[in-house]
């Protein structure tokens, strides 16, 4: 497997646009929750934690990327736009900045998600569409700097079912030769 991490995401994804066929993506069900909501939501929160891990390692390989306190406090560095980066969700006409909270604090759809998989007996309301769409943004974001240069190269097609990246970035990126995103320089 030569991406892993992104195959695993599109395998979560393919999962999240069947949930689409029986939860409507519209503000009225965000705050719908159920089993496989919470199977989606542990296994993105737990990809997001391996894929976090190895971008902070990446950036500073000193660091113990131990937990998200650490990769918090070394991605947002090393990638000031990471915190600001918009996903875009199509059927629910959203776009979402799923890490706006770091470098300050965690965001409360990983508060969450910690809820649920520790607690799931008193959380299980946590596993709610609005925050299983939220993470697979947030898992999104850190694959999109963690491969950007297979982006870049045209290794990786981007192309997942139920989000996409923001037109709100101003043109700044596109894909293919031409490709260049907030945080890294433009490839000639």
């Amino acid at each position: 497997m030569r991406f892993p991490h992104w195959d695993y995401f599109l395998a979560l994804d393919r999962d999240l646009d069947v949930v689409s066929r029986f939860i409507d993506f519209s503000d009225d069900n965000l705050h719908v929750y159920s089993t496989e909501l919470t199977r989606l939501y542990l296994a993105i929160g737990s990809e997001i934690d391996v894929v976090a891990k190895q971008l902070t390692l990446r950036c500073d390989p000193t660091n113990d990327a131990l937990n998200i306190d650490h990769y918090r406090s070394v991605i947002p560095v090393f990638y000031p736009h990471f915190c600001a980066f918009p996903v875009t969700v199509p059927r629910l006409e959203a776009t979402i900045i799923p890490w706006a909270s770091w470098p300050a604090a965690n965001p409360k759809w990983w508060k969450s998600y910690n809820n649920v998989k520790h607690r799931r007996h008193d959380h299980f309301r946590e596993a709610s569409l609005e925050n299983v769409i939220h993470a697979i943004c947030a898992l999104f974001t850190l694959l999109f700097y963690f491969y950007t240069e297979e982006f870049h190269n045209g290794r990786i097609i981007p192309f997942p079912l139920s989000i996409s990246v923001s037109r709100d970035i101003g043109g700044c990126l596109t894909f293919g030769y031409d490709y260049h995103a907030p945080d890294f320089p433009k490839k000639q």
